[in-house]
């Protein structure tokens, strides 16, 4: 039951990183695109200047890249201790019991 709930979590984590990918992609040339095409003197019809929207596409860039290495850093883990794992306490309680008999 483990295994499947490992595999969805990672399958939904990777349609999220697929997302982040192309959304970063698509802003990524909508920048390039923006930069191309309108002058340092630009702004829009609620005052944005050139350089407000430049720092706002790299915000949005910054933030799907983010995004995608923190859905990254999550896979294939599941967030409990293995049941191989000895209950330490209860090995410290023996070694203290041995040490002192």
């Amino acid at each position: 039951m483990m295994a499947t709930n490992v595999t969805q979590k990672d399958k939904t984590l990777n349609e999220i990183i697929d997302m982040c990918v192309k959304k970063r992609a698509h802003y990524r040339q909508f920048l390039n695109d923006f930069i191309l095409t309108h002058s340092e003197d630009w702004h829009d019809s609620a005052d944005v200047t050139y350089g407000e929207r430049i720092m706002f596409l790299r915000g949005k860039i910054q933030a799907f890249d983010e995004c995608a290495a923190c859905c990254e850093s999550m896979l294939g883990y599941t967030g409990s201790m293995p049941s191989e794992v000895p209950n330490q306490s209860e090995d410290t309680e023996r070694g203290l019991i041995e040490h002192h008999a």
